[in-house]
């Protein structure tokens, strides 16, 4: 099967973490025979943080100029799959996130429709909702294939709503993608009560094995280390854990991974609360090296105001590690309380501090938290079902 990928995230020169699991679906999607080429378009319009201070005007700069000058070769090859990376920008989505087809279209449009016309794809697959996986509507005029678009997270529970788009988008997506693929069916649940899509199927995320595995349990020791992954945004909710920290004994440790525009904030706040030997920002880690920190841990974190499924969190679980999250999105999936990990109301400070005091005094069988991972979820198994879908959609003919 000759497949396209057409993704919202992906690594690249400004945000070389961004997307990894795109990455592992593409690899996932080559190992089980399909021929994949990628086009990943770099979003190079800044957000309006990056106009407060000289600084993050710096960054802004940095971002159309730097970023667009890397990428100006618009195809690459990226292990055994071409990758091409048009550039294109968006209006302030707070007034117009319902045209940014016309704008994906403008500036990535003619790449969009080349790649068809030379690639001659089976199948499309797009990563993201909208304008990502609307952009079918252009695409159903000239490709009578079937076309899947895989909802992740904040695209399907959170901007909608926020931007008011709810009917717009169903009927787009209903009319035009073959199948949308949920990634958990917490999410999909969710999903349900913001925007009805049809062809709804439930295909869970995986993890990389390779990379993220069980070899020892926790080393024991006067200090709790606790360990968070992602980005220093607000839907993440680091600032909860933060609270959280403050309400815990001296013996608890934490480090934050990831970057993000709350990175400053955090900092005042750790040392305003003096807290700087017990809490660290460590800033962003490659993906190769984060197993590193996961096996130092006594304890994950994931205290998400809102997620989608959580491959972080699953990848500290693929590790051995316990998890405590917020009962939010497809967390839920993942953890299973008293086995693997403790799920606490988001938002929520004191009942996060509680989970975690638990959890360090908690018997775990870390073996077993690793095996299960391993049981229930695939990169592999994510492109299977994956691929059967699409030929499922061809054979029924319900496609174009």
């Amino acid at each position: 099967m000759k497949l396209l990928f057409i993704v919202h995230n992906y690594p690249d020169f400004y945000s070389p973490h961004a997307g990894i699991y795109n990455v592992l679906r593409a690899r996932a999607l080559v190992k089980a025979g399909c021929e994949v080429q990628v086009i990943a378009p770099i979003g190079l319009t800044p957000s309006f943080a990056d106009f407060s201070g000289p600084v993050r005007f710096w960054n802004m700069l940095r971002r159309i100029f730097v970023s667009g000058y890397v990428h100006r070769t618009t195809e690459r090859t990226e292990e055994t799959w071409p990758v091409r990376r048009p550039r294109w920008f968006w209006l302030p989505r707070r007034f117009f996130w319902q045209q940014e087809i016309r704008m994906l279209h403008l500036f990535a449009g003619r790449t969009i429709r080349k790649t068809v016309h030379e690639f001659q794809p089976d199948a499309i697959l797009t990563s993201w909702i909208h304008p990502h996986g609307t952009y079918a509507k252009i695409i159903k005029r000239y490709f009578r294939g079937p076309v899947v678009c895989i909802a992740e997270g904040s695209d399907i529970l959170q901007f909608p709503v926020k931007y008011q788009y709810q009917e717009g988008l169903a009927e787009i997506i209903n009319t035009c993608c073959d199948a949308v693929i949920m990634v958990s069916a917490r999410m999909a649940r969710q999903a349900e009560r913001i925007i009805h899509l049809k062809h709804v199927h439930i295909i869970a995320n995986g993890y990389d094995p390779d990379r993220f595995f069980y070899t020892a349990p926790p080393s024991e020791g006067k200090h709790v280390n606790i360990i968070a992954v992602g980005g220093l945004i607000p839907v993440k909710g680091h600032d909860v854990l933060l609270e959280a920290m403050a309400q815990l004994p001296s013996r608890f440790r934490l480090t934050v991974i990831g970057h993000g525009i709350l990175y400053d904030s955090y900092l005042k706040w750790i040392k305003k609360h003096d807290t700087e030997n017990r809490i660290r920002l460590s800033g962003s880690v490659p993906h190769a090296k984060l197993r590193t920190h996961l096996d130092a841990c006594h304890l994950f974190c994931m205290p998400s105001r809102s997620e989608s499924f959580g491959i972080a969190a699953l990848e500290a679980l693929a590790c051995g590690r316990p998890v405590i999250a917020s009962d939010v999105g497809g967390l839920p999936d993942l953890v299973r309380e008293g086995r693997n990990g403790f799920l606490v109301p988001p938002e929520d400070a004191a009942a996060l501090a509680a989970a975690l005091m638990r959890g360090a005094d908690f018997r775990w069988n870390y073996r077993e938290i690793a095996a299960d991972a391993r049981r229930r979820y695939s990169i592999n198994q994510f492109a299977a079902e994956t691929m059967n879908l699409f030929e499922k959609l061809k054979t029924s003919g319900k496609t174009g």
